[in-house]
């Protein structure tokens, strides 16, 4: 059969086209369905398999297309995604080299710091080594001039004795302790006389006493404790007055010679001057960095003076308060004397078991003692006359120093005999022929200087075996008090 033309078929032909022409697949649908309409059977085959291959390959252009665009759309965003991280990348190394180069600065000054460190350190051996031969050194001359002065001493001795020959007879030496001549009265008598009646016991404080100080008329005395106070008593340890200290322990108390100022060391870095007959505050003496260990007046009462664990001395003006002496010791200074009433020449008691003789004039070290004490020493107490001094120990001993010697003459001990405080002091007589010192184990033992170094009186309590870690006698001889770890008094009279 001959294909036959047909006009309407080419006009609806034409009229689908425009309708479809945006959209080729449905163009081809169409198209095939038209010349299938329109065309003899050989050709509707015909073109019906060129119209399905046709839309076959148009399905597969279109499949081809969308994967296309969506395999530009992955790009765009694995682009996009490479550039971020790139600027990533860019921030990273921009950062790690900040890093470097801090690590590079750190490293630089670290390596500084251990030439430092490692002169620093080749510096203080040195400065060690330094000064362990100068204090060996200054030992040494130290022990050269103790044993000059000893010879000295003993070989002038020896001269005085060959001066008193008399008919081939030496005169006897004279004791070895006072230059102190008592007359044979009444009153030397009462002096020298040991008070070994124990009498009562008040109580004083809160906690255990530190300190206790006769006034110099002997009307009065002041104790200092732990509980932070300073109290005053009538001689027959009625209470006058309280005064407070600070938030911390008192560990030294002493009259003026007029007995019109009362003087306290303290824990707080602070000694505290008070007015005997009011209780007001007269001074605070504030210019240590450490404990204040001990407080004492001059004899003309224009000067006090200090020692304080931070290894200074200071001598202050009575009159302004103000500080007008600076001596730096060697170690933490627990004591202090005054070798004359000025106090123009100081002994001083350091932790480092030595004794050492200042000069507050110059401000200058003057002499040492060496080698009395085998532990820390806990006080000191000089002789009326100046020439001795009475020091405490923890190594449970006193001994007797000779100023002019420059040694320790005599060593007082006893099996009972235990000084467990730090701020434990020695005391004597008011003629200076006894020593006493408070005991651990509850009571006061007694020395006579002049004879034997046992003790000779041993004073003890009826029901008590509190420590006594303080005492005082009386200067008119008539008592010892001594303060005990509980906070009481314990009173022996003549």
């Amino acid at each position: 059969m001959s294909d036959t033309f047909n006009p309407s078929s080419i006009r609806e032909a034409l009229k689908l086209r425009n309708e479809i022409q945006c959209d080729p697949f449905l163009y081809a649908m169409k198209s095939a369905e038209l010349s299938l309409s329109s065309s003899s059977k050989s050709n509707q085959d015909k073109h019906a398999r060129h119209s399905y291959e046709l839309v076959d390959a148009l399905l597969r252009v279109r499949d081809l297309e969308i994967s296309l665009e969506a395999v530009r759309e992955e790009s765009r965003l694995q682009l996009a995604e490479n550039e971020k991280l790139k600027n990533d990348y860019h921030d990273i190394n921009m950062a790690l080299s900040k890093t470097r180069a801090q690590i590079n600065m750190l490293t630089e000054d670290l390596t500084s710091e251990r030439l430092e460190n490692q002169r620093r350190v080749t510096r203080e051996q040195l400065f060690e080594k330094s000064h362990r031969e100068l204090s060996q050194k200054w030992l040494a001359a130290c022990n050269e001039l103790a044993a000059v002065r000893s010879a000295s001493t003993n070989y002038v001795s020896e001269e005085e004795r060959r001066a008193f020959k008399t008919d081939g007879a030496i005169s006897e030496p004279k004791p070895p302790l006072m230059s102190l001549q008592l007359l044979d009265t009444e009153l030397s008598r009462a002096l020298s006389t040991v008070p070994t009646h124990y009498s009562k016991s008040v109580p004083a404080h809160r906690h255990e006493i530190n300190c206790i100080q006769f006034s110099h008329n002997g009307h009065r005395f002041a104790t200092g404790s732990t509980d932070n106070t300073v109290s005053l008593f009538t001689e027959s340890a009625s209470p006058v007055r309280v005064m407070q200290s600070s938030r911390s322990f008192i560990t030294d108390v002493n009259f003026s010679k007029d007995d019109e100022f009362v003087i306290a060391s303290s824990t707080d870095m602070i000694a505290r001057i008070w007015r005997a007959d009011t209780g007001r505050i007269f001074h605070q003496l504030t210019r240590h960095s450490g404990t204040v260990c001990a407080a004492k007046f001059s004899m003309d009462s224009q000067r006090a003076v200090t020692a304080s664990a931070d290894r200074s001395i200071r001598v202050w003006d009575m009159q302004t308060g103000y500080s007008q002496v600076v001596i730096l010791a060697y170690s933490m200074v627990n004591d202090v004397v005054l070798m004359d009433d000025s106090a123009t020449t100081l002994l001083s008691a350091q932790s480092d078991h030595s004794f050492s003789f200042w000069d507050t004039r110059s401000h200058r070290h003057v002499n040492t003692i060496l080698n009395v004490h085998t532990q820390n020493i806990s006080g000191l107490y000089i002789s009326p006359d100046y020439q001795y001094v009475l020091s405490a120990s923890r190594d449970n001993t006193l001994k007797l120093i000779d100023v002019r010697k420059l040694a320790s003459v005599a060593t007082f001990k006893a099996p009972d005999y235990r000084s467990t405080s730090s701020y434990t002091r020695p005391i004597l007589s008011p003629d200076g022929s006894k020593a006493a010192a408070p005991s651990a184990s509850g009571k006061v033992f007694v020395w006579d200087v002049l004879n034997s170094n046992e003790p000779c009186n041993i004073l003890s309590m009826p029901d008590s075996s509190d420590p006594l870690f303080s005492n005082g006698w009386s200067p008119l001889g008539s008592q010892i008090i001594a303060g005990s770890k509980s906070g009481r008094l314990h009173i022996w009279h003549a």
